[in-house]
């Protein structure tokens, strides 16, 4: 495999995550590729880490989690938080846990194997509220599934503290409501066995490509989320407004209103600095045959191995979140709504003779799908 293949298939593998990770250029000498997801803020929700493994196993590059590692968060040097392994290399912290500003956190872990880790310290500065969220109407140019099409442009105000120097990190999410809430390739979907149900292989269907789409037993929201890094630098405000910052380009894929969350996080300059070069490394590929101009190495350490390179950064930070509407209508004339289904149209299953079909799909709660109505979603 060549320096530029494994090159592209690190930040391919970057996006597994729910923070984009770096690589750093020792990868290529290692059989096995640690990756770490450890973004960790003051807010209320539960937090996970993810530790997974990359390695190539007959010319296919695979992804697995870490299994029954021994994880710990600690908190100034004297607390330790204990983490409940959760399965695929997920490890959670306790439902009460949130960063505390200007307090120092590093991360410790023990993998099966021995291997002992552990993360530099990091500390979250305070940072301001969002002040406003704003959007503007793109006919042609919004980015989306590959292809360009309609949507929203969305921007941010806030003022920078000038106490502190800052480093700012953007990520959004977008919810959009679904009618149908499973799809069946080439088969059928029915209800046993609970409470998920199955797609059921159809010969006849599958040998036609047909493709059978299913309505949800209860309100459903689809999620998306933002898959490029957004992060600035605060040298040229020192204290002043951040005006007009684009957070998000929203693809008008139906003409019901869609709930756009901004997260704003204020991250430290070692992470800063990580992701800076790692956005200028992934957007200069024409040269990837030869070594990048900077090698990449995380904050995170094998304790007995000074040698060995890991993905991903061990981060905390403060997040201040704002969500705004957008009332998509029927007055975009000319307007193409994308759709949920990649460009194509739903296709419910015939209903037939037989009165018990189609089924009713569940809601199935995950990453990317919610049977909660989001705070702020109106109707």
């Amino acid at each position: 495999m060549s320096k530029k293949t494994i090159f592209l298939f690190l930040v391919s593998l970057s996006l597994v995550f729910a923070c984009v990770e770096p690589f750093d250029i020792n990868f290529i000498n290692q059989k096995e590729i640690l990756f770490i997801d450890a973004h960790l803020t003051d807010s209320d929700q539960i937090q996970q880490i993810q530790i997974k493994k990359s390695f190539t196993q007959f010319n296919t590059n695979k992804i697995l989690g870490e299994e029954n590692a021994e994880v710990f968060v600690v908190e100034g040097n004297t607390k330790k938080y204990n983490c409940s392994f959760k399965g695929d290399g997920t490890y959670q912290l306790p439902p009460d846990f949130k960063i505390i500003p200007n307090t120092k956190y590093h991360l410790e872990f023990k993998l099966a194997n021995g291997k002992e880790y552990k993360s530099s310290d990091e500390s979250a500065i305070p940072i301001n509220e969002i002040e406003k969220l704003s959007t503007i109407f793109n006919e042609t140019e919004i980015n989306f599934d590959g292809k360009e099409m309609n949507g929203h442009e969305v921007y941010l105000d806030t003022k920078d503290e000038a106490k502190d120097e800052n480093f700012y990190m953007w990520k959004w999410k977008l919810f959009e409501q679904t009618n149908f809430c499973k799809t069946c390739y080439g088969g059928k979907y029915f209800t046993n066995p609970q409470p998920d149900g199955q797609c059921v292989e159809d010969a006849a269907l599958k040998r036609r490509s047909v493709i059978y789409d299913y309505g949800c037993k209860t309100d459903c929201w689809q999620i998306y989320y933002s898959s490029e890094l957004n992060i600035l630098s605060d040298q040229y405000y020192n204290g002043s407004p951040i005006t007009n910052r684009k957070i998000a380009e929203i693809p008008f894929l139906q003409f019901r209103g869609a709930l756009v969350e901004v997260n704003q996080y204020g991250i430290s300059k070692t992470a800063h600095d990580y992701f800076k070069i790692m956005i200028n490394q992934s957007q200069n590929t024409g040269t990837l045959s030869d070594t990048p101009p900077a090698g990449l190495i995380g904050n995170v350490k094998n304790i007995n191995d000074k040698t060995e390179s890991i993905g991903g950064m061990f981060m905390v930070s403060i997040k201040k979140t704002r969500k705004i509407w957008i009332p998509r209508a029927e007055r975009y004339v000319g307007v193409k709504a994308y759709g949920l289904f990649q460009g194509r149209s739903a296709n419910p299953e015939p209903m037939g003779a037989d009165i018990t079909r189609p089924p009713m799909a569940p809601c199935q709660e995950s990453y990317t799908r919610t049977s909660r109505k989001p705070d702020g979603w109106i109707d």
